[in-house]
């Protein structure tokens, strides 16, 4: 009997350790949070005042914005309103250049302009007039005649003022003029051109003169497409370079801005 009372009283023990240990533990009282310090609801507190002036600033439009603000939100503007313009300019300069061709006053000037602005004259004016001498020099070696010439080298230039010009320098030599002369009446070649054909026809050796003239030239042209090779490089880095510029000044600078009014 007192076995049994003894292992009753054991199970009792046992049973209310089991519950203690699995009853949870009550949660740590949380401690509150200090109060802000008196510098940082100051600090606050002008923050909040700069944000409401810039706020008042921005709505008002007394904020004057800066010239490449100006472009950046003159340009954002223009592309978000016309942006399906833009994207048809690719295609409508090349074709308005194309359709332009065929008008032969038109032509005529867009020519005249490509001979006479200065960087491009570097290159179609020497490729004008190489192409000029070293044709006219195989026509006059093949025995052609002078008129005969003229018609297969002006259509071969490709340039509407070369043709109008070239036409009555012709026009003068079938009348009996020198070739050297009916060409320095109309002011298309350079000088030194005129020169050696001269000195071609007072001697003979027009042929020898058009070859000396056609590699000149030849050479002035490459030398100034590898001059135009060597500028583009720093061209585009000053290009790239400025349109960086722009926009970090036009980011920039009302920020400046607001912050020296606000102040």
């Amino acid at each position: 009997m007192k076995q049994i009372i003894l292992a009753a009283l054991l199970a009792c023990v046992s049973a209310c350790a089991c519950a203690s240990a699995a009853a949870p533990a009550p949660p740590p009282e949380q401690t509150a949070l200090p109060p802000p310090s008196s510098s940082a609801q100051k600090l606050y507190s002008l923050a909040r005042n700069d944000l409401l002036q810039v706020r008042v600033l921005l709505k008002n439009g007394h904020a004057q914005a800066s010239v490449g603000s100006g472009f950046l939100i003159g340009a954002s503007n223009l592309f978000q309103q016309h942006w399906k313009l833009l994207l048809l300019i690719p295609v409508i300069v090349p074709l308005a250049f194309y359709l332009s061709g065929k008008h032969p006053r038109i032509r005529y000037l867009r020519d005249l302009a490509f001979i006479k602005t200065p960087i491009l004259k570097l290159i179609m004016y020497n490729k004008l007039v190489a192409v000029f001498a070293e044709l006219f020099r195989i026509l006059i070696v093949a025995g052609m005649t002078i008129d005969r010439v003229f018609d297969l080298t002006i259509p071969a230039l490709g340039n509407e003022y070369f043709r109008v010009k070239l036409l009555k320098a012709k026009e003068n030599i079938l009348n009996g003029r020198m070739i050297s002369e009916s060409l320095k009446e109309q002011d298309i070649l350079p000088l030194l051109v005129i020169r050696m054909i001269n000195i071609g026809e007072a001697s003979g050796t027009l042929d020898n003169q058009l070859e000396f003239l056609a590699k000149h030239y030849t050479k002035k042209l490459d030398d100034a497409t590898d001059s135009m090779g060597k500028l583009i490089e720093p061209l585009v880095m000053v290009v790239v370079g400025g349109l960086f510029a722009v926009i970090i000044l036009g980011l920039m600078l009302p920020i400046y801005d607001l912050v020296s009014k606000i102040k």
